[in-house]
């Protein structure tokens, strides 16, 4: 067995962080925060190349090489979100740290350090998903001064309402690709029916949308995101139906509650799960009147680990040389244990760095598409 000395290693807590499981699901970030990379600077430089969307120029034989222009690049910056908390360990697991060959004070400083280690875990977990959902629902993240996630809200014009006091980070998404998806520019207001009303044509929308990004050059639409609890608003509609007699096995589907493939061209994901706001107020992943829509992932995200300078041992250092030489950089999630002598005691620290980025916003799409009240309406805000 292990002593507790070796437990709190940094390497075996990382380890153990790292492992602990959690609590729910939690759909954002198993699906987006996917291949990410370690990145040194808490800001990141985003390069992306839009897809090619004009053919080669044709030639005939015997005739000089037609010369085509290099590819235009986009550049974006982001950065990186941190957490970083700590807690202070039980008495006896100083007590432990001293006489490593007593079974019990090992066995109790062993219980302690994974208590609290699955306590971390599933409040970051929690962090990350929240962050990621209001960044997708509604393109900024938004936090007040103690750290708390407060959800952002934006009414049919897409305009964007910051709750106040709180820091606001912005990925870039336009008014109209929010709220009705009313561009002026390219075709007028898409969502023209709310999807709560039985007579909406959703896949008239849907095509128009996939439209819309093509001519923009971007990738094309292939999901579609709601709140579960609007499966209701689905089956309810006509064209659905329609749809659904001819695919029992999809229908079957969404009253278990299941993704659907290939509806309209899209597939659709029905979320569930909610997280409690600095506020106190309980929070669905994705608001009851919202839906999410998405090319497939590719280079459009961009997800980063940040860094973290984490001390490889227990004991305080003196010297500047000493304090340098006693650190090492972890990615992503980390966590370690310390010493201190004002008063003595053992804290266990645990810290994350992510980023999931839109290395091109203008492919995620937020509109507002169900109303608030139980009736057929015209209530568009996302609150």
């Amino acid at each position: 067995m292990n002593t507790l000395k070796q437990i709190l290693d940094f390497r075996e807590l990382t380890a153990a962080y790292m492992a602990a499981p959690t609590l729910g699901e939690f759909p954002f970030t198993t699906n987006f925060f996917v291949n990410p990379k370690d990145a040194i600077s808490d800001d990141v430089e985003l390069i992306y190349f839009p897809q090619a969307n004009t053919p080669a120029p044709l030639n005939v034989r015997g005739a000089q090489a037609r010369v085509l222009q290099l590819a235009g690049a986009t550049k974006r910056f982001a950065s990186i979100f941190v957490s970083f908390n700590q807690i202070g360990l039980r008495a006896d697991s100083l007590t432990g740290l001293r006489y490593p060959d007593v079974y019990e004070l090992q066995e109790k400083g062993r219980q302690a350090v994974e208590t609290q280690i699955d306590h971390f875990k599933q409040r970051h977990t929690l962090q990350k998903e929240a962050v990621l959902a209001s960044q997708f629902t509604t393109g900024v993240v938004c936090w007040d001064a103690d750290g708390n996630i407060i959800p952002a809200t934006f009414d049919h014009t897409g305009a964007i309402t910051q709750p106040s006091n709180t820091v606001m980070a912005d990925f870039g998404l336009n008014n109209n690709q929010r709220g009705l998806l009313d561009d002026t520019t390219d075709g007028g207001t898409i969502i023209d029916q709310l999807w709560s009303t039985s007579s909406a044509l959703i896949s008239k929308q849907l095509d128009r949308l996939s439209l819309r990004s093509g001519r923009k050059n971007r990738p094309r639409p292939r999901h579609v995101w709601i709140n579960a609890m609007n499966k209701h608003h689905l089956r309810a509609n006509t064209e659905f139906k329609a749809w659904a007699q001819y695919h029992q096995r999809s229908i079957d589907e969404v009253l278990r509650g299941s993704m659907i493939n290939d509806l309209w061209g899209y597939n659709w994901h029905f979320v569930e799960g909610t997280y409690v706001d600095g506020g106190g107020t309980s929070r669905d992943l994705i608001p009851m009147t919202s839906a999410i829509i998405t090319p497939d992932v590719g280079p459009w995200l961009r997800c980063f680990r940040g860094a973290n300078n984490v001390p490889k041992n227990l004991n305080t250092v003196g010297s500047l040389e000493e304090v340098l030489n006693s650190y090492e950089i972890v990615y992503g999630q980390a966590a370690w244990a310390k010493m201190t002598d004002n008063p003595v005691a053992l804290e266990l620290f645990m810290a994350d760095a992510y980023g999931a980025n839109f290395a091109d916003p203008g492919v995620i799409y937020c509109p507002t598409v169900f109303e608030t009240t139980g009736a057929s309406g015209t209530n568009v805000s996302n609150n």
